[in-house]
């Protein structure tokens, strides 16, 4: 079973870096850390210490910041790209 859960998890990582990129794969596991902490929290009552509460405040802002910018970012290109029907 071990095996089975590490070959669909290094699957997934090559479907995700394929699809999008390096640094968002890294973003998805910070993510990732933020949302076991809150399950621990959650479900197995741990209590957060200050430090858990300001990394997952600074985690889940540089996300937004970083989906911002990658919005912005297609945003330019696909201005700055004609659309295929047009160039036919």
């Amino acid at each position: 079973m071990s095996c089975v859960i590490a070959v669909s998890v290094n699957f997934s990582t090559f479907l995700v870096i394929g699809k999008t990129s390096p640094v968002t794969y890294q973003v998805l596991g910070h993510l990732k850390t933020c949302l076991v902490l809150g399950f621990g929290y959650t479900l197995l009552h741990d209590p957060f210490t200050e430090r858990n509460i300001i990394g997952i405040l600074v985690a889940v802002f540089g996300m937004g910041l970083y989906s911002y910018f990658c919005t912005q970012e297609n945003k330019k290109k696909q201005s700055v790209d004609p659309p295929l029907s047009s160039q036919v």
